[in-house]
């Protein structure tokens, strides 16, 4: 019934029965995943609440801890990665990462968000090695080289950010993320003018 209120969009009522599942069954990984994942997506209509999210946190933690089928793990990971980042815990989203990026079909995700932790920790020269091994396989995302642009852009490599600023507005000129970076970085590299019509086109759109 809880998966089924979720296919509806009713995330409220999904929750509920779910946490009713979870008080039937509470050794059984399944739930309390499933819970979990509910939590995460009814915080995310609400724009992430604190609370919502813990709440996500540990129900994914309690699924892992009851030792899920190997086929579920990567997901659950991933998911807790992500909601450690919108805590603002990055080390520990780090940790989920890194774990994550030892499978296979799931290395080139993992580096993608290794990518962004690696910058919201300030270590943007790790940053970009992420976003390097990630565009190896995926190179045509333009939000990918929006932020790696950023990452340049934060060491002082205005050069190199313009450069990849250009490369994602030529895959997707509307890129918000890529627009931003390139008046940042023109408007570093002394031109004022050309920052500002940069700044007004993304305002615009």
């Amino acid at each position: 019934l809880g998966a089924l209120d979720r296919l509806r969009g009713e995330l409220g009522s999904a929750v509920r029965q779910m946490e009713v599942a979870c008080r039937l069954a509470p050794d059984a990984w399944e739930p309390h995943m499933l819970l979990g994942r509910s939590l995460m997506h009814l915080a995310r209509r609400h724009g992430h609440p604190n609370r919502l999210v813990e709440r996500c946190q540990y129900h994914l933690v309690t699924a892992l801890k009851l030792k899920p089928p190997p086929d579920q793990l990567p997901p659950m990971l991933k998911d807790l990665g992500v909601s450690c980042m919108l805590t603002g815990r990055h080390r520990e989203a780090e940790k989920f990462f890194i774990r994550l990026r030892e499978n296979t079909d799931h290395r080139t995700i993992a580096r993608y968000y290794l990518g962004q932790v690696a910058y919201q920790l300030g270590k943007y020269n790790n940053a970009i090695q992420h976003y390097r091994q990630y565009l190896r396989d995926r190179p045509d995302d333009p939000n990918v080289l929006a932020r790696m642009a950023m990452a340049w852009f934060q060491l002082g490599d205005y050069s190199r950010a313009r450069q990849a600023c250009h490369q994602a507005l030529m895959i997707e000129p509307d890129n918000l993320t890529g627009r931003h970076a390139l008046g940042c970085t023109l408007l570093e590299e002394g031109d004022p003018n050309e920052a500002i019509r940069v700044f007004r086109e993304t305002l615009k759109a």
